[in-house]
C-alpha cells in the first residue's frame, strides 16, 4: 500500500508530497469517476483536491461520511492504493497546454470552420499538432489564418496524442488584428472522454463570433 506520513485533505496536515501522492492516486482511478477531471499534481491541497477525494469516498469507499481526507492506513488510501503502482501514478497527472495556431470558418446561424491546435508536454516540451473540423452554431467569422492563442494549461492522465475525438467547442471572441475571448472544449468520445478545457486569453488575426462548434478533432501526421 501507498505511504503518507500524515493526513492529507479536509482539516488534514497537507504536506506537499503527500499532497501529490494522493492527487496522483486518485488521477490514476479517474476511469471511475467520470466526468471528473485529472487534477494537477502540484502539492497544493485546495477545493477541487478536497472535492475529488470527496468524489472518491462516496463513489469507491462508500464510507457513511465522505469527508474529504485520506489518512495514513485509512480506507481510503487502502483503495487509493488497489492495484497502483505509486511511481506510475506520479506520472499520470501529466501538465500540459493548449493554443490555436489557425482557423478559419463563417457561420450564421449554421456553417463551419477548420481549426489547428498544438498541445504541449509541459514537461517533457513535446507538441503535437490537431485539427478539428466541425459544424459551427451561431453566428461568426474566422479570417482564413486567424491565430494563434495564448496557451491554456490542464491536467489529464492520457497521452500527448490521445486527445482526438468528437469535441464541442463553446466560444465567444474578437480580434482585429489582436483581440480576445473564451473557450469550453468538451471531449464526447475518445481517450479523453469526459475531459472540459477552459481557457480565456488573448488572438491575433481577424474573427467575431458567439457560438459552438461540434465535430472531430484529428491527429494531424
Amino acid at each position: 500500500m501507498t505511504r503518507l506520513t500524515a493526513s492529507v485533505g479536509h482539516g488534514g496536515s497537507n504536506k506537499r508530497d503527500d499532497v501529490k501522492t494522493v492527487q496522483a492516486l486518485i488521477n490514476s482511478h479517474l476511469a471511475k469517476l467520470v466526468p471528473l477531471q485529472a487534477l494537477k499534481v502540484d502539492g497544493v491541497c485546495g477545493p477541487k483536491t478536497i472535492k475529488a477525494i470527496r468524489e472518491f469516498q462516496t463513489r469507491i469507499v462508500h464510507p457513511k461520511h465522505a469527508d474529504g481526507r485520506v489518512d495514513p492506513n485509512g480506507p481510503t488510501l487502502v483503495k487509493l492504493s488497489e492495484a497502483v503502482n505509486p511511481q506510475t501514478a506520479l506520472q499520470q497527472g501529466r501538465r500540459y497546454r493548449i493554443r490555436t495556431i489557425a482557423g478559419g470558418g463563417i457561420s450564421a446561424g449554421v456553417g463551419g470552420s477548420v481549426t489547428t491546435f498544438e498541445v504541449q508536454d509541459i514537461d517533457a516540451k513535446q507538441s503535437v499538432y490537431y485539427t478539428l473540423v466541425g459544424a459551427d452554431f451561431g453566428f461568426g467569422f474566422k479570417g482564413a489564418g486567424s491565430g494563434p492563442s495564448s496557451w491554456t494549461e490542464f491536467s489529464s492522465p492520457r497521452g500527448l496524442k490521445d486527445f482526438h475525438g468528437y469535441v464541442t467547442v463553446i466560444s465567444v471572441s474578437a480580434a482585429a488584428g489582436v483581440g480576445g475571448g473564451a473557450s469550453q472544449i468538451n471531449y464526447v468520445t475518445g481517450p479523453a472522454a469526459g475531459l472540459t478545457i477552459n481557457g480565456a486569453g488573448w488572438g491575433t488575426g481577424l474573427n467575431a463570433s458567439f457560438g459552438a462548434t461540434h465535430g472531430w478533432m484529428k491527429l494531424r501526421d
